[in-house]
């Protein structure tokens, strides 16, 4: 099993701020970074591809309580090629759908997992942000 995600363009807050005529400043949610996963299943030369994100609570189904949901899915024996198949998460039958989600958690990639995932990739985001704005100064001071 291989997983991999990007944090560029992967922070969102919590929550809308709310906005008071009387304050300067408005209260912001906890920014947390959610990017997009892609989960690679290998067994010999086939591989069963997964594009994941996650999912807005807003969004979420009546009675499911999953956080995240599969955009894409494809399978390839050896290398991806621009000639692979996928298919859209959307199109899928339901109940297959289900059963892969299934599948992934009993590979270990569940709910708990994808919130640890999002815990991690939001500390390497903060520290990357923290970087971009130091070389920032330091470009904007000259040295």
């Amino acid at each position: 099993i291989k997983i991999t995600f990007n944090v560029n363009h992967s922070v969102d807050t919590e929550a809308e701020p709310e906005l008071h005529e009387n304050v300067d400043k408005p209260e912001i949610g906890e920014l947390k970074s959610k990017p997009s996963f892609k989960v690679e299943l290998v067994r010999g030369q086939t591989t069963v591809s997964l594009l994941c994100s996650f999912i807005n609570p807003s969004e979420q189904d009546d009675g499911y309580n999953d956080i995240f949901g599969i955009d894409e899915m494809s399978i390839y024996e050896g290398e991806w090629n621009e000639n692979v198949y996928a298919v859209s998460g959307e199109v899928v039958d339901s109940y297959l759908y289900d059963l892969i989600l299934n599948y992934l958690e009993e590979k270990g990639i569940s709910n708990e997992f994808v919130e640890k995932l999002s815990g991690y990739s939001t500390a390497y985001e903060h520290s990357a942000y923290i970087g971009l704005l130091e070389g920032l100064s330091k470009f904007v001071s000259g040295k």
